[in-house]
């Protein structure tokens, strides 16, 4: 984790956040991804795209809340 922080120019802690899936990569980041690994920035971003896609279909669907329509009043 060190080499790539080190060739991406990120911190080990933005890497770590990545790595636990509690950050996502933003074009910053695959701009030093890529640096590291020989890739293109677009290749970072086109992956985070299919990672939220992915979890988006995956997930639950939210209900929607109950709109009280019309101007009844209440006794």
């Amino acid at each position: 984790m060190e080499q790539v922080a080190a060739a991406s120019g990120l911190g080990l802690s933005t890497l770590y956040l990545i790595w636990n899936n509690k950050q996502g990569i933003t074009p910053w980041i695959a701009r030093g991804l890529a640096r590291a690994f020989g890739t293109s920035p677009d290749f970072w971003t086109d992956a985070q795209d299919d990672y939220d896609q992915a979890a988006v279909s995956e997930a639950p669907r939210a209900l929607s809340p109950r709109v009280r329509l019309g101007g009844g009043r209440k006794a």
